[in-house]
C-alpha cells in the first residue's frame, strides 16, 4: 500500500501555495500517495476545486481532521496547531535537504501530515520544485479571467506583489519607501496585489 502525505494548506493563498507546492514536492520525490486538506476559512473562502484543475483527492478540513488518530501520524508543521500536545512535530525547515526530510519520513511506515507557510531553503533548491509548479493547472473560470484582465491591461502596467509575512530583517521590503515611489510617480499605472 502506497503511503500518504496530507499537506495541509491553510492561511492565505501564498501561505497555502508555498506548502502545497513544497507537499507535491516531497510526494512525488518519496512516491506517497497526496492528499491535500484545504479548509475554507477568513483567510481564503476558495474552495481547491475553485482555485485548480485536480487528480488528488481533497479534503475540505484543517488539522482536527486528525485528532482523535494523530497517533497514526508523522507530523512535519511550523508549529504545533490542533495537533494534541503530546506529538512530536517536527519543523520542515530543520531539515538540510529533501533526502534528509525523505529519510525522516522513512524512518517507519506512519502516513505523514506536512504543514508549512514557506517553501524551506532546502525545497528552494530543488530541480523538481519548478516541475510541481508548473504542473499546477488553473481552472478556466481563472484562467479566463486573467486573460481577460491582461488584454485590457497589460499595456503600461506594473505588477507590484506586497507580501509581509515572509521575509525579515533586511529581506523586508521597505513599505514606506514603496508607498511614497507608488503615489509620487504619477507616469506609471500600478497593480497592486497583496495576500
Amino acid at each position: 500500500m502506497t503511503r500518504k502525505i496530507y499537506i495541509h494548506c491553510d492561511g492565505g493563498f501564498g501561505n497555502r501555495f508555498n506548502s502545497l507546492v513544497t507537499g507535491l514536492l516531497i510526494a512525488q520525490a518519496g512516491q506517497y500517495d497526496p492528499i491535500i486538506l484545504w479548509p475554507m476559512t477568513n483567510w481564503c473562502r476558495s474552495s481547491f476545486t475553485t482555485i485548480f484543475k485536480t487528480k488528488h483527492r481533497i479534503i475540505q478540513q484543517d488539522l482536527s481532521h486528525f485528532r482523535g488518530t494523530a497517533n497514526d501520524y508523522k507530523f512535519l508543521s511550523h508549529g504545533q496547531f490542533n495537533i494534541p500536545s503530546h506529538i512530536k512535530v517536527s519543523h520542515p525547515s530543520k531539515f538540510g535537504s529533501l533526502g534528509g526530510v525523505l529519510n525522516f519520513i522513512d524512518m517507519d511506515n506512519k502516513d505523514v501530515v506536512y504543514n508549512h507557510d514557506t517553501i524551506p531553503e532546502w525545497a528552494s533548491r530543488e530541480r523538481g520544485l519548478k516541475k510541481v509548479v508548473r504542473g499546477l493547472e488553473f481552472t478556466d473560470d481563472i484562467t479566463s479571467k486573467a486573460n481577460t484582465f491582461l488584454e485590457d491591461h497589460l499595456a503600461g502596467l506594473t505588477g507590484l506583489h506586497l507580501r509581509k509575512t515572509d521575509f525579515f530583517g533586511p529581506h523586508m521590503a521597505n513599505f514606506d519607501e514603496l508607498e511614497s515611489k507608488v503615489s509620487t510617480d504619477k507616469d506609471t499605472q500600478y497593480f497592486i496585489c497583496s495576500d
